[in-house]
């Protein structure tokens, strides 16, 4: 049985860091990991991170809807933050 793209980008992300071209792989097109991203990143649950540490939210919020593909953005990296491991460890991801 296969996992939802969503759960397999958060059971991949409990291992470390992914630079987003990674991430982007786990969903159908650019546009479903747009989505999930942006939902996530505004619930507080993944963040992204530039070459000098995280990014600010409005920054994260702003590359979810840029027109460049994601799978071009090498230069950024998702991270889960505590809350989405917390939620991924308690089963209650779904809830967010």
């Amino acid at each position: 049985m296969s996992w939802p793209s969503e759960m397999e980008m958060v059971d991949q992300l409990c291992g470390g860091d992914l630079p987003l071209p990674v991430i982007c792989s786990f969903f159908r097109d650019d546009a479903h990991a747009r989505q999930v991203l942006g939902h996530y990143i505004s619930r507080g649950v993944v963040v992204f991170l530039g070459r000098d540490g995280e990014l600010a939210i409005w920054t994260s919020l702003e590359i979810t809807r840029d027109p460049v593909p994601l799978n071009g953005r090498a230069d950024v990296r998702v991270s889960l933050t505590s809350k989405g491991a917390k939620a991924f460890e308690d089963g209650t991801w779904s809830d967010i």
